[in-house]
């Protein structure tokens, strides 16, 4: 049976997540009369000029974003925040608008759903990601060095190292090839403060604050119980055996991670251990707090070792 125009379009919008291109609608064999009349009918929907989607289709994330790419056209690329969410990178940022980058030579309209950059240097550093065409992970970061904070450009850097260990590398190579761009003094910046020891930023920003209390604690302490491996702790007082976590949603915030989190710290108290949590969010809203706390178990540790008179 011959296959038929509706059913050629709906193989194309399927790979689109239901997104579509007039161009692509004429092409599956669709009259420049009917395309007219279901845009009229309500049948389909306007997305941007000349991209649409089927009425049913649910406004998802995903369709919002192919639509843009598809506006934006041949050569264009998701960057800058959604480039970072196709790469897995956990942002603090909230905003719902579509990143993209295009040639130089485009010229795109404006949008207020979609955030379009203009580049002379996109050729080879594009790359298939989820099936999708994605700037690179070195290109990603130099490009989220122009948009976000110092703080939260450092958060990036410790989130991904943990896949890439030579990310921060591979990023300032970046940046040296592209000479007078903007964000890669930022990117100098936050690679210069970035220390391997930490495995977050939020890690890093509780490492500083102990230390300028003069509070010593030893991050990275792992804890054997004859020839098996505990724990690996974030700070460690080995002489007063206190634990101090900084735990971050990505890897304590699901159940699974939280019952983990429960038999680790029983294990470590059956060994003597105290273990103190803090959410990685209070290294932002009370740092100063944090290390009250700890300096407060501190104290009373040694004083419940302190022999009696």
């Amino acid at each position: 049976m011959a296959e038929t125009a509706d059913v050629r379009l709906a193989r194309v919008a399927r790979a689109q997540y239901g997104a579509f291109t007039r161009e692509q609608a004429r092409d599956s064999g669709l009259s420049r009369g009917t395309i007219d009349a279901r845009l009229r009918s309500g049948q389909w929907r306007l997305l941007h000029l000349r991209v649409y989607c089927a009425a049913a289709v649910c406004d998802r994330p995903e369709t919002r974003a192919l639509a843009g790419l598809l506006f934006c056209g041949a050569g264009a690329a998701f960057s800058h925040l959604t480039a970072a969410r196709l790469h897995g990178i956990s942002l603090r940022v909230v905003d719902p608008r579509v990143w993209l980058s295009v040639p130089a030579a485009r010229v795109v309209a404006r949008r207020p759903d979609l955030v379009v950059t203009r580049s002379r240097r996109l050729l080879g550093w594009v790359e298939s990601t989820r099936g999708q065409p994605v700037t690179t992970l070195p290109r990603t970061i130099l490009d989220l060095a122009q948009v976000l904070d110092e703080p939260e450009l450092s958060g990036v850097l410790y989130d991904v190292v943990r896949r890439e260990p030579t990310i921060v590398d591979r990023a300032l190579a970046a940046a040296e090839g592209m000479g007078g761009r903007a964000g890669i003094a930022t990117l100098r910046r936050v690679a210069a403060s970035f220390d391997p020891a930490y495995e977050s930023a939020a890690e890093a920003r509780a490492g500083g604050a102990f230390a300028e209390a003069g509070i010593l604690l030893t991050s990275q302490v792992e804890v054997w119980d004859g020839w098996r491996l505990v724990a690996r702790l974030d700070f460690a007082d080995e002489d007063l055996l206190l634990d101090v976590e900084i735990d971050g949603d990505r890897s304590h915030g699901t159940p699974a991670a939280q019952i983990r989190d429960r038999r680790r710290d029983r294990e470590l108290r059956r060994l003597g251990w105290t273990v103190l949590r803090f959410p990685a969010a209070d290294t932002h809203t009370r740092l100063r707090g944090i290390v009250a706390e700890v300096a407060e178990h501190q104290r009373a540790l040694r004083a419940h070792r302190r022999p009696a008179r």
